[in-house]
């Protein structure tokens, strides 16, 4: 089960890394808008085109295959989705008359981001997070598998299946 460890540990870092970077990204891109938002999202568009195992093999390959590595590759890679969303989020809660209000109070960008839209986007991050941790797993498996994943010393789940001294039919198969 070290091996499970060691993905869960790498899917939380890099979704935890994923989930502050695209909540951050994604609120100022949803509410200063203009130049800044066109240029958050068309460099998200241009990264989303890219498959995602083939994005996460180009990063591998340039980075390593070390733990921390990973975990900032999976986190980049997972960042891609939630700027999308939490800018969407952004956008929908920045036009509710609270918001307004505050503007209206004369309360800095800053605060208004922090006091007002980052509370209703809780939920939100919570599936997300929820969301993004499952597909991360599958994701360092999936490189597990290709032989991209976590260098040789530390387990990982697909490695197992080479190290079992038994025949899998061994237990289906009558004994002589």
């Amino acid at each position: 089960m070290s091996g499970g460890r060691v993905a869960l540990l790498v899917a939380l870092t890099g979704v935890s890394v994923s989930i502050l970077a695209g909540t951050l990204l994604g609120l100022v891109a949803g509410y200063v808008g203009g130049w800044l938002d066109d240029a958050i999202m068309r460099l998200t568009d241009a990264l989303m085109a890219i498959p995602e195992l083939l994005l996460i093999a180009i990063l591998v390959l340039t980075f390593g295959k070390e733990i921390l590595s990973l975990s900032l590759i999976v986190g980049i890679v997972c960042t891609l989705g939630v700027v999308r969303v939490v800018r969407a989020k952004t956008i929908a809660i920045a036009a509710l008359d609270f918001v307004r209000a505050a503007e209206l109070r004369g309360e800095r960008p800053g605060f208004i981001l922090l006091s007002e839209i980052a509370p209703n986007l809780l939920g939100l991050l919570a599936v997300e997070f929820a969301i993004r941790c499952s597909s991360a797993i599958l994701k360092i498996s999936a490189l597990s598998f290709l032989e991209l994943g976590i260098s040789q010393p530390t387990p990982k789940w697909p490695r197992f299946r080479h190290r079992n001294p038994f025949p899998p039919e061994a237990g289906f198969l009558p004994h002589k």
